[in-house]
């Protein structure tokens, strides 16, 4: 069939010829016939083509029948659609633009959809990962780690798994063979691989007997090809990790990415930490064929139950068992979620938009549609016509839209950074290729076929017996409707920015415990063969700290083992010395840093009772601590905790010292728990953050920071500066990342609507010239035009800000976890965004009535 019709096509002239031969036989029989009956040649040659018909149309029938016009008029509607179209250049480039904005934006958004949240996580049967969290209730923790105990009892104990596998991130120095480097390293149990069911691409992972001191490590590919140059040899060889000598056993490919994406592994043995109150793992699991998650959790509830009921220190403890795309996904769905929202609130704007100048130019079109309607053509026709323009605009827009979205894509991963998992993996993959193609002819489709249909059907005598602008008044009435649709989207935006903006300001003044001002922080690491007992820590603290110190333009110098608002910290369990708490159900564990004097005053944390730390809490000295407000009110609601001993493991009783305020040690959302800070000469620690506060620009101190520190310890790797100011901003990157980009959608939309108000303003203006005019020759003022011009614009705007505002109440609440201490119906927000959007609508309005008032009165009369 499709070929007869191909075949028919060449054959086409013809047909044609045949056609005209036999029409020019009925015409002349006619005409003679005419003739005969008295009529003059001429007049009886018009008769004959009035009773035989137009022409045209008879050869459209008998192409129908022969099977030609079906494939031969929509190859002439295309090479008429760009004639047209290629005769407007500045139509075309402002509806192509606008398709190509709202196209580019979305299918940038898809394709992180796509890798973040559709992709499954790239293991093999990856729907039975799962991943373990420690919870409490009266914490209000969720997502908490887990001690090494509790694993081994969940691993030999649960049945739903086949393997479980625990790790913890651990930063490594890396020494011999070039310049010290400092590493992200990761400790995991010999299963870990196994769990996943990733192979290396040399050599081999973990085996079972090394979870007991092995000094084997894993590299990734990364460290492979930087450091080693892929060298295959590498197998066998030894490095030097924390001054430890290790065994090369493989290399993973380089595809493999995991967690904090580390650059080698080592087993977890080396971490000995037995105590189970002391929370410092994550863990993996893959689930038996046919267990759903649900049947995990409350398996491992009642595992979790049992272990409790013999460890009562371990009261009011649980876990929770999510999958692990879930896991990696959970933090950014929501925001996700709703900036996916928000692009396509920008692609219905943007069609809204062109739909708006599709009316607008059919208007001016609307004499050809009659004329073509008056000799013969039907109105399939017209809105075939009128389809394949749209599509053609459409295919230019998505052809442009696509090439934006591969620049936004990379504006995308540099604004996220580490922020959003899987986001190195993100591209235009031929799914989201696939979905840019579906959105394009959707899009084409939404703004082409309301204009089409209604221009298809014109009314003949009105629109001839018009002088050239055609009747279009039925035009004006969609394109209000389109107009008051963009008002009303683009509140929804506007709002939803306002929001976020709000809620992200609120989150840069809560009261974070610290100063952040000023302060240059560094990462080190002691590593045991080299600092391996308590005094060698304590005097390499106390001689970089008296280094730093010297520096011209250094205020104060602190050491702690964590930055603020990254988390990081363990939970220990602890003992009141000779006293019962009165609440015998409540958890009797904090987290724990050991700080030097100078911490507190480099950081600006504030003392609320007592002392700090100085010179009299030696190592020989008798051991104290400082607890923070959170856990004076826990554990000592009634009495002063000063004076009052806690027992941390062992024999040894700290004597609080003092009370300091609570430091928001996770992040700025999150409530301090209860924090106690033991002296670092009493309590050296091995992973460190130097604090340097500074007199004035804290990175210009940088190189005199990293010569002092050189100066204590050559081999030092130095890593991690950054201002402290920096390390907040970045605890805020999510936040601040989601809402940029709705700003940016929200401004894109109402820039689409004002052009949108403004064309149909104009437009009016346009087609009411000669009613204008003659309202001035009558007498009426320019400020009465322009009252009446504004008054119409404002009345679109108002409708669309009444139904912008009922759609926001609802559909702001999905944003309610994105949100801190911010209402999603927040009186202010909502009532700032519609003043301002009415205020761009009236300068939108104004422009075009300032225009009418200025029409010359004579010359719109003679005009028409």
């Amino acid at each position: 069939m499709i070929s007869r019709r191909i075949r028919s096509l060449f054959g086409k002239p013809a047909l044609d010829a045949e056609m005209d031969l036999e029409m020019r036989g009925h015409l002349e029989l006619r005409t003679q016939a005419n003739i005969k009956a008295g009529m003059d040649p001429e007049e009886a040659r018009f008769a004959a083509m009035r009773q035989f018909g137009w022409t045209e149309s008879i050869k459209e029938t008998c192409r129908d029948q022969r099977g030609v016009s079906a494939i031969e008029g929509w190859l002439q509607d295309l090479r008429f659609g760009a004639r047209v179209l290629r005769k407007s250049p500045g139509f075309t480039a402002v509806v192509v633009l606008t398709l190509a904005l709202g196209i580019g934006v979305n299918t940038a958004m898809f394709s992180v959809i796509n890798a973040v949240l559709l992709r499954p996580p790239p293991f093999e049967s990856p729907g039975q990962l799962v991943r373990i969290h420690s919870t409490h209730r009266e914490r209000d923790l969720s997502h908490g780690p887990i001690s090494r105990p509790d694993f081994t009892d969940w691993q030999e104990q649960c049945k739903s798994f086949t393997h479980m596998a625990a790790y913890h991130g651990q930063s490594l120095n890396l020494t011999g063979n070039g310049e010290p480097e400092r590493l992200t390293g990761m400790g995991t149990s010999s299963g870990f691989f196994g769990t996943l069911k990733v192979n290396p691409q040399l050599g081999r992972t973990f085996l079972a007997g090394e979870d007991h001191g092995a000094k084997v490590a894993v590299l990734s590919h990364r460290l492979w090809t930087r450091r080693y140059n892929g060298d295959p040899g590498m197998i066998g060889k030894s490095i030097t990790l924390n001054m430890i000598s290790y065994t090369v056993v493989g290399v993973m490919p380089a595809s493999f990415r995991f967690g904090s994406d580390p650059d080698l592994w080592i087993p977890l043995d080396n971490f000995k930490m037995d105590d189970r109150g002391s929370r410092f793992l994550s863990v993996i699991g893959r689930l038996q064929p046919g267990v759903t998650v649900e049947q995990a959790r409350a398996e491992l509830k009642t595992v979790i139950e049992r272990i409790m009921s013999q460890f009562t220190g371990d009261v009011g403890w649980g876990a929770s068992v999510v999958s692990l795309r879930e896991d990696l996904t959970g933090n950014i769905r929501p925001a996700l979620l709703v900036l996916t929202g928000a692009v396509g609130l920008v692609l219905l704007i943007a069609c809204a938009n062109i739909a708006g100048l599709l009316f607008a130019r059919g208007a001016q079109r609307s004499r050809e549609f009659a004329i073509r309607a008056a000799v013969g053509a039907n109105r399939i026709a017209i809105v075939r016509q009128l389809m394949v323009e749209c599509l053609l605009l459409a295919g230019l827009g998505g052809g442009l839209g696509i090439a934006l979205a591969a620049w936004g894509i990379r504006v995308f991963q540099a604004l996220a950074a580490a922020k959003l998992p899987a986001m190195n993996a993100i591209e235009l993959d031929p799914t989201v290729l696939v979905c840019a193609l579906a959105g394009t002819l959707f899009s084409g489709l939404v703004f082409g076929l309301a204009p089409a249909l209604s221009l298809a059907r014109p009314d003949l005598n009105e629109v001839l017996k018009s002088t050239g602008r055609g009747n279009s008044s039925g035009h004006h009435r969609w394109r209000e409707i389109l107009v008051a649709t963009q008002v009303a989207l683009s509140l929804v935006l506007l709002i939803g920015a306002g929001l976020l903006l709000k809620s992200l300001g609120k989150l840069r003044s809560v009261p974070r415990g610290f100063v952040a001002d000023h302060v240059l922080t560094v990462r080190l690491n002691l590593p045991e063969n080299k600092y391996g007992t308590a005094p060698q820590r304590a005097a390499f603290a106390a001689d970089a700290a008296e280094r730093v110190q010297q520096i011209p333009g250094v205020a104060a110098v602190g050491i702690a083992p964590t930055l603020p608002v990254t988390g990081g910290l363990n939970s220990f369990g602890f003992s009141l010395v000779g006293k019962q708490h009165p609440d015998p159900n409540i958890n009797l564990s904090a987290e724990k840093d050991a700080v030097t004097p100078g911490y507190f005053r480099a950081m600006g944390i504030p003392l609320r009772k007592g002392r700090t730390f100085d010179s009299r809490d030696a190592a020989n000295a008798g051991p104290v601590l400082l607890i923070n407000e959170s856990g004076a009110r826990r554990f000592f609601p009634d009495e002063d905790p000063i004076g009052r001993q806690i027992g941390l493991g062992s024999d040894r009783a700290f004597t609080i010292v003092g009370v300091v305020a609570d430091v928001k040690q996770y992040s700025l959302t999150r409530q301090a728990p209860p924090h106690f800070y033991t002296a670092f000469a009493q309590d050296p620690q091995d992973e460190l953050v130097l604090f340097v506060r500074t007199q004035g620009e804290p990175l210009n101190l940088a190189s005199g920071v990293r010569d002092a520190l050189r100066r204590v310890d050559p081999e030092q790797p130095i890593s991690g500066m950054q201002t402290m100011d920096a390390v907040v901003d970045a605890s805020l990157a999510e936040r601040h990342f989601t809402m940029l980009l709705l700003g940016c959608f929200a401004g894109s939309a109402l820039v689409l609507t004002c052009v949108g108000l403004y064309g149909a303003i104009a437009n009016l203006v346009n087609q009411r010239t000669r009613e204008m005019g003659v309202r001035l020759a009558l007498g009426a003022a320019r400020g009465d035009i322009i009252r009446m011009v504004l008054g119409h614009g404002l009345r679109l705007a108002s409708a669309g800000l009444l139904v912008g505002l009922v759609a926001s109440l609802a559909l702001t609440r999905a944003m309610q976890t994105l949100l801190y201490e911010v209402r999603p119906a927040d009186p202010i927000t909502f009532l700032s965004v519609s003043f301002l959007l009415t205020g761009v609508a009236a300068l939108a309005c104004w422009l075009p009535a300032r225009r009418a008032a200025r029409v010359d009165p004579m010359i719109a009369l003679r005009s028409e």
